[in-house]
């Protein structure tokens, strides 16, 4: 018999086959980093080696609210990503690869290498006008890599607060940031509705609000800016590059969908039947054209070949109109602000030519908050104590290592809802609690009678208002479920 592993690096020949027609129909300038990377990397000059860094350079591409079933490299025949799946077919698909179920709480484990639940950032997501964000005790993973003499740089969100300048960005270890705080914004105008009762633009270079880009795509913005750190860079230091896209995240909720009308028309295709789920589609179609533009930066720049490249969800697809949105997660149940897989098991993978193996599909339990440990290791720093990430290099480089077959997916006592994982199995408490809370969300929030005196007040009065419905609303629940 077959081992899984093998089952499924079959299983992905075969899709890559079924993947080859849906790319006909895209550009050629998609498949510029096929080209790249099949023939790997252009041979530097003498003096391109002598200015090489020792140190790798790191890039980090992160999408928001991605489905699991919205790349090619796992048989998504909607959506082609051929840059993406280039990256994931020529390096090392994380097939079960964990984050927690929300922006802020993946973004929080990202940069400390801490569970959540050892920040205080494991319940909500924070919005733009609550004064709290992660603790200034908390040393992120720019600040270490500042240490070890690199570029540190933010293109894209934030969502770890700001309600002082000290909780910013450039004011957390990186050198420059350009994109925004709160967690989502318009596409265009960049305007961002956080509750009812508060608007504001959020797209900064720094601390300066840019209002001069108004019109302005948001991936092609950050795309653009990434392409012109790459570009500015000195490639004799080494650089660590956080590229944190909108997309496809929802933006704000009169026009949740949004991307340039040549492109969604691209998508206006017999197996593509919803228009909201076109317009998804160009909003991954440009997030993958982003990935192609960065890589084909960093090997003009002659930085690829000592480069570590990541690509990841912060969580599991919105799906079923959560926020507006419509991703796919299928195979997987449930999704985003869930603890089921579909919520928590997010699209991952890692290219490098620094990996001893590659071109494998990784079935080894590893989390979004090894990233800090994994990559100071290959960087060459010293390892960190009191964080819950491991270092999975070793693993990844060789088949024989584990890296661990235990995790814990999410402790939220707010919601009463708790999931951990042991080897195959799964244990999850409190999920009538969250369906109850997920209704309450989508219905609540739309009843004048919750609101309060402002937004603030009007999320205290959601959390009362779930106390005291919990037996209305579980009974109309228990009859949907059972």
């Amino acid at each position: 018999m077959m081992s899984a592993e093998a089952m499924e690096t079959k299983k992905i020949s075969r899709l890559r086959s079924r993947l080859v027609v849906v790319l006909v129909a895209s550009t050629v300038a998609m498949l510029v980093v096929l080209v790249v990377l099949s023939l790997f990397v252009p041979r530097a000059t003498s003096s391109e080696e002598q200015n090489k860094p020792t140190k790798p350079n790191i890039i980090f591409i992160l999408a928001d609210d991605l489905g699991w079933n919205d790349v090619g490299f796992h048989g998504s025949n909607q959506i082609p990503t051929p840059n993406i799946d280039a990256l994931a077919y020529s390096g090392i698909i994380l097939n079960d690869y964990y984050a927690t179920p929300l922006c802020t709480p993946s973004r929080s484990a990202l940069f400390t290498g801490k569970h959540p639940i050892h920040t205080g950032m494991q319940h909500e997501v924070i919005y733009g006008f609550e004064p709290w964000g992660l603790g200034l005790e908390e040393r992120l993973l720019p600040e270490y890599f500042k240490d070890l003499g690199y570029a540190t740089h933010l293109v894209g969100k934030w969502h770890l607060g700001h309600f002082k300048k000290e909780y910013t960005p450039t004011f957390r270890g990186f050198d420059s940031h350009f994109g925004y705080w709160c967690g989502h914004t318009d596409y265009y105008d960049h305007n961002s509705e956080e509750a009812l009762a508060f608007w504001g633009h959020d797209l900064k270079s720094g601390m300066m609000t840019r209002r001069d880009l108004v019109g302005n795509y948001t991936t092609t913005l950050f795309s653009d800016e990434a392409v012109r750190l790459i570009d500015a860079h000195d490639a004799s230091e080494p650089m660590l590059l956080v590229v944190s896209h909108s997309a496809p995240h929802a933006g704000n909720p009169a026009i949740p969908l949004q991307a340039p009308d040549d492109i969604v028309d691209k998508f206006k295709v017999e197996n593509i039947p919803d228009p909201r789920r076109q317009i998804y589609a160009a909003m991954v179609w440009l997030l993958d054209r982003s990935v192609g533009q960065i890589i084909s930066a960093l090997s003009r720049k002659g930085m690829l070949d000592n480069s570590i490249v990541i690509f990841s969800s912060d969580n599991g697809g919105a799906g079923a109109n959560y926020n507006r949105n419509v991703a796919s997660n299928w195979p997987l149940r449930g999704g985003k602000d869930t603890i089921w897989e579909g919520g928590v098991k997010v699209a991952g993978l890692i290219w490098s030519p620094l990996l001893k193996e590659a071109n494998k599909v990784f079935n080894k339990i590893c989390s979004i908050q090894d990233w800090l440990p994994t990559l100071l290791a290959v960087a060459g720093g010293k390892s960190v104590d009191g964080i819950d990430g491991k270092n999975i290099w070793p693993a990844l480089n060789n088949s024989s290592r584990d890296t661990y077959d235990q995790i814990l997916v999410q402790i939220d006592d707010l919601r009463n809802i708790s999931a951990v994982r042991k080897g195959r199995y799964k244990f999850l408490s409190g999920i009538y609690e969250l369906i109850i809370a997920i209704y309450l969300i989508n219905e609540g929030i739309r009843d004048k009678e919750l609101l309060g005196k402002d937004a603030m007040t009007f999320r205290l009065d959601q959390r009362a208002a779930r106390e005291s419905m919990i037996c209305v609303v579980f009974k109309r629940v228990k009859q949907q479920v059972l």
